[in-house]
């Protein structure tokens, strides 16, 4: 499997792990916070009471400072008689009120400031860090919460991959029966236990694929009637050319009939060929069907400054059956023929590609009144992909001619 293609249960478990993991801990850190902010309001509810009732007692001017029972709290009335290292964290503005002091080393400090009937502020001091539980404990809290965590994401991830499975099972064995060409309609159809939009899916294939076949099997009847509607007529027209021949009617009406009828021939051979199945471990020898596809189309050559030239050795062979190969190697040739009225075309082959060079008009500089590089290549080019060729044509270097190659392996041409 390629990095860009992922199963549908690896994508729904992995998802579901990164979503887990994310409100995970965000759920960690909420906790931490409301731990932290809990004991803050614990405290600050402490202080507010003893200064409340503090400043109720405070009467005498002289208890300008002292010390609170209960938790240990410290009290100074009005500013200046507050030590100097925590005048330099309160703000004379300061009102009515609780507020946090963090004052290093000294201690985390919760102050309450009062309104005395004297007219003076009550200052009242509680140092939070002696009795802060959170942060000793954290990497408890962490650890507790990291296994439980951990169980319910297992308990979660296992149910997940059950639900994903029952999801990716049916598609994965509906993807195997249509990946075999003999698939079946019962191997397309599951259970009536999964989803409905599974359901969907396979009813949707199913109907997509016997309305393939049905095509499929109207085009075969199609091509084994033209087999026999065309191939009969073509096999008279012949045998009638072949008698002209013989009382040596070579003239320009007799000519062009003869080419019509091996065109004809060429492309019925071809079309019905892509109707069958390919077979492509059926090869033939390239030499000989160069030959021959030479001698039918040697009635092309307008005059004798256009020579055909065959470098081929005896041991290439083209992996298509020999009918398929003179098709192709046909059209191919016909068409630079066409096109080429002074020079040559060169027909070479190694082991894995042929080229077809001409001196012609140049691939796409055919006039309209010309055949142009309709059919016949078209022709070529659908029997190539068919039996797994590689098909192309490019322009010469320079004004004119054209090169056509056909490769079944990576090996190319010097």
């Amino acid at each position: 499997m390629s990095d860009c293609h992922q199963k549908v249960r690896y994508v729904v478990v992995s998802n579901y792990l990164k979503s887990m993991l994310a409100i995970f801990c965000v759920s960690v850190a909420l906790m931490v916070l409301m731990g932290y902010d809990l004991e803050d309001q614990i405290f600050a509810y402490q202080i507010n009471q003893r200064a409340d009732s503090l400043a109720l007692e405070i009467n005498d001017e002289d208890n300008l400072t002292g010390k609170v029972q209960a938790i240990e709290m410290e009290y100074f009335v009005g500013l200046q008689n507050l030590p100097e290292w925590i005048k330099l964290h309160i703000d004379p503005d300061w009102a009515f009120g609780t507020y946090e002091i963090f004052a290093k080393h000294r201690g985390h400090y919760h102050v309450a400031i009062r309104h005395l009937a004297s007219g003076e502020s009550l200052y009242l001091l509680f140092n939070a860090r002696p009795y802060i539980k959170s942060t000793p404990h954290i990497v408890d809290y962490l650890k507790i919460i990291a296994l439980m965590g951990g169980i319910t994401i297992m308990v979660s991830v296992y149910f997940t991959q059950l639900m994903a499975k029952r999801i990716s099972q049916p598609i994965e064995r509906m993807t195997q029966a249509l990946s075999q060409s003999d698939s079946e309609k019962k191997f397309l159809r599951i259970d009536t236990s999964y989803v409905d939009e599974l359901h969907a899916l396979s009813n949707a294939i199913i109907e997509r694929d016997q309305r393939i076949r049905s095509l499929m099997e109207r085009e075969r009847q199609f091509n084994r009637d033209v087999s026999h509607e065309l191939r009969t007529p073509l096999t008279i027209a012949m045998g009638s050319i072949e008698l002209m021949e013989e009382t040596h009617t070579h003239n320009k009406p007799f000519l062009r009939l003869q080419s019509a009828i091996i065109d004809m021939q060429i492309l019925t051979e071809g079309v019905l060929w892509l109707g069958r199945e390919a077979n492509k471990s059926v090869s033939c020898d390239a030499y000989k069907v160069c030959k021959r596809a030479i001698e039918n189309h040697t009635h092309m050559l307008r005059t004798d400054a256009v020579d055909v030239e065959v470098g081929i050795d005896s041991a290439i062979c083209i992996p298509v059956p020999e009918p398929v190969a003179f098709v192709i190697i046909g059209n191919i040739l016909r068409n630079a023929l066409t096109h080429t009225n002074v020079g040559k075309v060169i027909i070479r082959a190694c082991q894995g590609e042929m080229s077809f060079d001409d001196t012609g008009v140049g691939y796409g500089n055919a006039s309209e009144q010309s055949s142009g590089f309709g059919i016949g290549l078209s022709l070529v080019e659908r029997l190539c992909q068919h039996f797994g060729l590689t098909f192309n044509i490019t322009p010469m270097t320079g004004s004119v001619g054209s090169r056509v190659r056909i490769s079944w392996s990576d090996v190319v041409l010097p």
